[in-house]
């Protein structure tokens, strides 16, 4: 009798599904048979949904690259003269009060210039070095200012303007709530629609997290201290499949 209960619920289902994409499968007699994940409760129908939560939190952190190059005759000038700019340009940063452990340098790299083979005057190659600068700005509203000091003492561009929280933990973790209970609303239309009743919760798989923060770009030697930033919100999001034991209400 449980094998035609079973499969009255999956009928039913079996119509809801066809219009709103949610299929479910009947499991066979025993838990080895259905595989390990789920516990032996004999033979039982089982739905799988897919939700996201969202939570949105106001950027305490901005994130950016500063960018110095310098070309010379060779490539030993190219690299001191780069050196010397972005040593310039920690100082600047140091200057306002941006601490050490969130700064960072990314490396110098330096690449031969050939002019074009039809230049005239005919030129000599030349060589051009790079590095950049990893920035954490905890006080965003030093931002416009940091990005003045950096292009003012050397830097040719900024780039990579991010807004961040330092602590996304506990946005993740209400995004996570969320996303269990839209995925345990979603069951219940579905058990209801069917004329069934949701049974024990078989597993919860994060398939995906993420956060969208907003961006900013700056140019080289544009005057940004006096410009108005707007943080806006950053949004985290979790998706989530959840597996329910379903059960026929019916006697």
């Amino acid at each position: 009798m449980a094998f035609f209960k079973n499969c009255a619920i999956l009928s039913k289902l079996a119509v809801i599904g066809a219009f709103l994409g949610v299929f479910p499968v009947l499991s066979s007699t025993s838990a080895q048979a259905a595989g390990d994940d789920f516990p032996d409760r004999g033979k039982f129908a089982r739905i799988t949904v897919e939700a996201e939560g969202n939570a949105t939190a106001r950027p305490d952190m901005a994130l950016l690259q500063v960018s110095v190059s310098q070309e010379a005759k060779t490539a030993k000038e190219a690299a001191e003269e780069t050196a010397r700019a972005l040593q310039n340009v920690f100082t600047a940063v140091k200057a306002q009060k941006i601490d050490d452990k969130d700064i960072q340098s990314n490396g110098l790299t330096v690449d031969t210039i050939y002019p074009p083979e039809d230049a005239k005057p005919k030129r000599e190659k030349t060589f051009r070095a790079g590095a950049t600068l990893s920035l954490k700005i905890r006080d965003t509203k030093k931002l416009g200012q940091v990005i003045d000091a950096a292009l003012a003492n050397g830097a040719n561009g900024v780039s990579d303007i991010s807004w961040t929280n330092s602590d996304p933990r506990p946005f993740y973790t209400e995004a996570r709530r969320q996303a269990v209970a839209n995925a345990l609303e979603k069951l219940q239309t579905y058990a209801q629609a069917a004329g069934v009743t949701q049974g024990r919760i078989l597993r919860i798989e994060e398939v995906s997290g993420n956060a969208m923060p907003p961006r900013l770009y700056a140019r080289a030697k544009s005057s940004m201290a006096d410009m108005p930033i707007a943080e806006g919100e950053e949004t985290y999001t979790v998706r989530i499949l959840l597996t329910a034991e379903l059960l026929n209400s019916r006697p």
